[in-house]
């Protein structure tokens, strides 16, 4: 019997757009022409709040602020569809700060939370219980103002919604029609011998990120691309990214064993080097420069014309270990 295909799809879905378009504005991590497009789209008062709060809000290459992952991350993955769901995650995050308490928020959100746990937390809840105890008392008032905030500039997305939906409609179906075309799990899965956990993978079109970080991993099974890339370059990065996915179990067993950014360089690294045989090309044409990736490149040649038969583990820790004598 033959294995069920798992899909790759690229998806149409507002909130998740909604959570970029506040940081575009706000000009939060990046600067680009939308954000001069649509100020009117959010209370002024509210730009200049979230602006002096960006440094809470801020993330890229791996590493994230203190409040990412209860603003942008975790409610782009659930991914809410009226404005009486949006209310209710951000006043229910507002409760769990306040009071240093979120069984309300994790009984509420727990099918999500436990799917987050395939990804990068093997302990969401226990990382949910630290991060609300141990936030200071400046940034739990941050919490109350940035979540009314959100609440608040929701319904005004509506009639930015109207304008930039069609685009991303119509990059979808592009993308759908070229995803049919190819099968990046099952030649990720052959190439590395693991298995992708999910059934279909997610990719959320935002029109609202361009300039700022790309394929944002929402979780195992859902990632956000800007919409608006040259459609080689992205169905390219598409397959890297389920690359990172199926390997995430490297950074989860490694993690505290090297020095965190050494490690997420040669992951990501690592990753190219493999979509490079999955492309059976010398060449791609993304650039990871941000990783050091020539440098794992020739380290990861040479490793492999030693041992062609070595696997990721092994192949990424022997990687690093030539780098650091390098360097």
């Amino acid at each position: 019997m033959l294995n069920k295909r798992k899909d790759i799809i690229a998806t149409v879905e507002k909130f998740p757009n909604y959570i970029f378009h506040i940081l575009a504005v706000a000009k939060i991590n990046y600067n680009s022409d939308y954000a001069n497009k649509y100020r009117w789209a959010i209370e002024h008062q509210d730009l200049e709040y979230l602006y002096n709060s960006r440094k809470l809000l801020e993330f890229g290459n791996g590493s994230s602020s203190d409040l990412t992952y209860l603003f942008i991350f975790l409610p782009a993955y659930i991914n809410f569809e009226s404005e009486g769901e949006v209310e209710k995650y951000f006043q229910l995050v507002k409760y769990s700060v306040e009071n240093n308490d979120i069984q309300l928020l994790a009984d509420q959100y727990y099918e999500y939370l436990l799917e987050q746990e395939k990804w990068t937390y093997d302990n969401v809840f226990g990382y949910l219980e630290h991060l609300c105890n141990n936030l200071h008392l400046k940034s739990k008032e941050t919490v109350k103002v940035l979540s009314d905030i959100y609440i608040r500039n929701y319904i005004k997305y509506d009639k930015v919604w109207e304008i930039e939906k069609g685009n991303i409609v119509k990059r979808s179906k592009e993308l759908n029609k070229r995803l049919l075309e190819e099968d990046y799990i099952l030649k990720w899965e052959n190439l590395t011998g693991l298995d992708f956990l999910y059934d279909k993978y997610e990719i959320v079109l935002c029109s609202a990120n361009a300039n700022g970080p790309d394929a944002n991993s929402l979780g195992y099974e859902r990632n956000l691309f800007y919409s608006g890339y040259d459609i080689d370059k992205t169905m390219e990065f598409i397959s890297h990214e389920v690359g990172t996915h199926i390997l995430i179990h490297i950074i989860k067993e490694l993690w505290g064993q090297f020095h965190g950014q050494i490690l997420y360089s040669a992951y990501e690294s690592l990753v190219k080097f493999y979509n490079k045989i999955i492309f059976e090309e010398d060449q791609i044409s993304y650039s990871l420069e941000q990783f050091n990736d020539n440098e794992f490149f020739h380290i990861y040649n040479e490793i492999t014309e030693e041992n062609s038969n070595i696997k990721g583990m092994e192949l990424i820790c022997e990687g690093i270990r030539r780098w650091e004598l390098k360097n």
